[in-house]
Parts: C-alpha cells; sequence; structure tokens
C-alpha cells in the first residue's frame, strides 16, 4: 500500500492506494444495510466531523480510498462557552 498525506487548501487529504484484487464498491453500501463496519463505519465518523471519504475501486484494478478532514473545526455547540448541566 501508498499512504501519502498533505494539506490541500484547508483540509488534511490522506490517500491510501493499493494494487490489490480491488472490489466493486457498490458492496459497501449493501454491507452498510446489513450493520457492518469498516469503511462504511469511518465514512460516518468522518462526516461526523465535517470531511469525506471517497473510494474508488475496481476488480484487478486496486483500490484508492481518499479521506479529506477539515484542519479547523469548529467546537461542538459552535462556542467557547462553558457546557451546560
Amino acid at each position: 500500500a501508498h499512504v501519502a498525506l498533505r494539506r490541500a487548501g484547508a483540509d488534511l487529504q490522506i490517500d491510501v492506494l493499493d494494487h490489490g484484487v480491488g472490489f466493486d464498491p457498490t458492496w459497501l453500501r449493501a454491507r452498510a444495510n446489513l450493520g457492518r463496519f469498516g469503511l462504511v463505519s469511518i465514512r460516518e465518523q468522518i462526516t461526523r466531523l465535517g470531511g469525506t471519504l471517497d473510494v474508488d475501486s475496481a476488480r484487478a484494478e486496486g483500490t484508492l480510498v481518499r479521506l479529506s478532514l477539515p484542519l479547523s473545526v469548529e467546537p461542538a455547540g459552535g462556542s467557547d462557552t462553558e457546557p451546560s448541566q
């Protein structure tokens, strides 16, 4: 696998590329419907942080997973005030 980490504008971008057997990306949606984890769970967590996770794969051609996260994130609640109790 090849891993690259870089700044892309206001985002942190991580690419993971492999030249393995690859797979059909629609398979991820099917697994999400079955309550499975893995890339589906990672996508949910990244989305919650304001980022994206893209998967580009094809059988016999390998896989590229690109994760992008904003470098500056607004704190939960949107301010620096003390949490309410």
